[in-house]
Formats: C-alpha cells, sequence, structure tokens
C-alpha cells in the first residue's frame, strides 16, 4: 500500500500546484486591470514611453490566456476562435471606454490584445502541427511590435546623446520627430551634411511642428537655429514655443511663446532667449522642464515656398 500512498500524495501535491497557478495567474490580472481606464503616460509623453507602455495590453492578455487554460480546457479550435472573438469584442468596448473618458483609443491596442492572447494560449498547449502554427504567427507579430519599439527606442536614445542638439538632421532620426512637409536634403547646409527642407502650402496654417524634441531646456541661455531662404522675398514665419502645461490645459495664444521671424533671402541665423521664452506665458513661467512643442508656421501664403532650417541647439 505504501507505492499506492506515495502516488497519491504525488497526485495530491501536483494537484495543488496547478491550484497555486490559477491563483497567482489570476491576481496579477485583477490588479493589472484598472490600469486599461488610469494610470500610465499621457499623450503629451515622449512616443517611446508611450509605446512601451501599450506593450502591456500583450502582457495582460498573455497572462489571462494561460489562466483561462489552466481553468478550462483550451485543445479545441473552435474554443481558440470563440477566445479570440471574445478578446476582440472586449478590447473594442474597452478601447470606446477610454474615448469617452479622456484617454486615447486605438485600435492598435485591440490588436496588441489578440497578440498576447495567442501567445498565452498556443504556447501553453501540448505542440501538434496547428499549435505550432498558432505559435508561429503569434511570434511574428510579437517581433513586428518589439521592432516597432525598438525603432522608437533608438529614437528616443539619439535624441538623448546628441543633446543639446535638439536637431542638426545628420541622422534620420532627427526627420521623425518634426511633422509637415519635410524631407532630408544636401543642400543648401548650414552645419554638417544635411538640412531640412520645409515645404509650405497656400492653406491657412502650414509649417512644421515637433512634439518630441528633447524636453528639458533649463540650464541654457539662447535657442539657436538656422533658416535659409531661396526666394527674393522677405518671408514672415511665425515661431511657437510652448510646455506641457500648456497642452493639458485650454491652449491660449497668450499662453505660450509666439515671435514674427522675418527671413530674409539667404541664411539666417536666430538667436531666441531662453528667459525670453520663460516669461512668455502671460499669468504664470512656462516649465522650462517640460519644453512640449516647436513650431514654426506661416498663415495665408499666396504661393507655396520652400524654406530650409538647419543646426537647432541650445546654448
Amino acid at each position: 500500500m505504501q507505492p499506492q500512498e506515495n502516488s497519491n500524495a504525488g497526485q495530491s501535491w501536483w494537484a495543488w500546484l496547478w491550484y497555486q497557478r490559477r491563483v497567482w495567474l489570476l491576481l496579477p490580472l485583477l490588479v493589472a486591470f484598472p490600469l486599461f481606464f488610469i494610470g500610465g503616460p499621457e499623450w503629451v509623453a515622449p512616443r517611446f514611453y508611450r509605446e512601451l507602455w501599450s506593450q502591456g495590453h500583450m502582457v495582460f492578455f498573455a497572462v489571462l490566456s494561460l489562466w483561462l487554460a489552466s481553468v478550462v480546457s483550451m485543445h479545441s479550435p473552435r474554443r481558440w476562435l470563440i477566445l479570440s472573438v471574445a478578446v476582440l469584442v472586449v478590447g473594442v468596448i474597452i478601447e470606446g471606454i477610454q474615448s469617452q473618458i479622456g484617454r486615447t483609443a486605438s485600435w492598435e491596442d485591440v490588436v496588441r490584445n489578440l497578440i498576447g492572447t495567442w501567445l498565452g494560449l498556443f504556447w501553453s498547449l501540448p505542440a501538434d502541427r496547428r499549435v505550432w502554427v498558432g505559435r508561429l504567427l503569434a511570434s511574428v507579430l510579437l517581433l513586428w511590435q518589439l521592432s516597432g519599439l525598438a525603432s522608437h527606442a533608438v529614437t528616443h536614445y539619439h535624441r538623448i546623446q546628441q543633446f543639446p542638439v535638439l536637431s542638426n538632421f545628420e541622422s534620420g532620426h532627427d526627420v521623425k520627430a518634426w511633422s509637415g512637409q519635410v524631407e532630408r536634403v544636401t543642400d543648401p547646409v548650414r552645419e554638417g551634411s544635411y538640412s531640412l527642407a520645409v515645404h509650405l502650402s497656400t492653406k491657412r496654417f502650414s509649417g512644421i511642428g515637433s512634439y518630441t524634441l528633447h524636453r528639458d531646456w533649463r540650464g541654457y541661455d539662447e535657442l539657436v537655429f538656422d533658416l535659409y531662404n531661396p526666394g527674393d522675398e522677405t518671408l514672415p514665419i511665425n515661431l511657437r514655443i510652448n510646455d506641457r502645461q500648456h497642452e493639458k490645459d485650454r491652449p491660449r495664444y497668450a499662453d505660450r511663446y509666439n515671435r514674427r521671424l522675418d527671413v530674409q533671402p539667404g541664411w539666417n541665423e536666430y538667436r531666441i532667449s531662453l528667459e525670453d521664452v520663460r516669461s512668455a506665458p502671460e499669468s504664470r513661467d512656462m516649465n522650462m522642464a517640460e519644453i512640449q512643442q516647436f513650431q514654426l508656421f506661416v498663415h495665408n501664403l499666396e504661393q507655396p515656398r520652400t524654406v530650409y532650417l538647419d543646426h537647432l541647439r541650445l546654448e
């Protein structure tokens, strides 16, 4: 009877471990679920931080799949389909709620939910041909997500490494920081080998902007940059600088730094006093540790124009 008793004891031990697995997988799910609606970086945070946080969708649903596999048999392809549809519906509902409470809804997060679900599901099941197909699909999608995250990480690291240069366009990573009709060119150039061509249209407002420059401007006296006007006439361009608080509150013209630049033909160097930037808001000081946006734009051009930006830096 001794061997039988040992066998029963062993089975009880494994049953206890399996039960504990259910408990320890459920606890982090309960803790993490509220994070879909509270916490996390805001939309004004650096892109890398927001992308890194978003990968939590995959982690959560991978753990959820592992927990479900410990509670319910998931060997049937029919149940794989039911789980995938359920996760898709839940993901859409979550994103819908987020859009109503001031958070940013994203279809990419719905896709991440499915990727995490398939990772946890297929890698928890005993391997056969169908399971291996699922594992391969989930792994390829995971690598796709991680490659995008790696690209943002490299860009973020580049931005930190070149500071106090904000953008000199010697690297393609600098171009990624700018919105608008832009391209990196080799002529004309004020410093290095490249500058940024800015194509201005006849729309009401046309120009470039960046939300992703290095944000802490404390300890410096001037913002310096060069603009090249290839035309024969002076081109007025508006400069706007604001901090993070301006983006979070109701944006007002008097709550940011505004200046008109009369760009003469040829190269023009501009030196902007950071003390003037700090004191620009009407009723407060600008937070120089949280500079959020730099913009150059024109208003109601009569015909398209192009200017060139180079060597944006702090001194």
